[in-house]
C-alpha cells in the first residue's frame, strides 16, 4: 500500500522544485519495490542529487558549475 508521506502546495514550488518532488517520490516507490539495485535507479538517483545540489547553488544567486560547488563553503 502506498501512502503520500509528502506534500507540498503546487502553486508555491516552481517547475524545477516540482519535478525533485516527483523524481524523489518516484525513487522511493522503486525503493520500496526492490529496484535499488538497478542501473537505472542508481542513475536517476545520481541525477536526482544533481538537480538537488543546482537548485539549491542558484537560490544563492550562483550559476551551477557542478558537485564541486558543494565545497565552496559560502554555498
Amino acid at each position: 500500500m502506498n501512502k503520500l508521506m509528502f506534500s507540498y502546495h503546487e502553486n508555491r514550488v516552481d517547475a524545477i522544485g516540482k519535478e525533485i518532488v516527483e523524481t524523489f517520490a518516484e525513487l522511493a516507490m522503486d525503493f520500496r519495490a526492490g529496484k535499488s539495485d538497478t542501473a537505472e535507479y542508481k542513475e536517476k538517483n545520481a541525477l536526482l542529487g544533481e538537480s538537488i545540489a543546482k537548485y539549491c547553488v542558484e537560490a544563492t544567486g550562483r550559476e551551477f558549475t557542478g558537485m564541486e560547488d558543494l565545497k565552496n563553503p559560502q554555498i
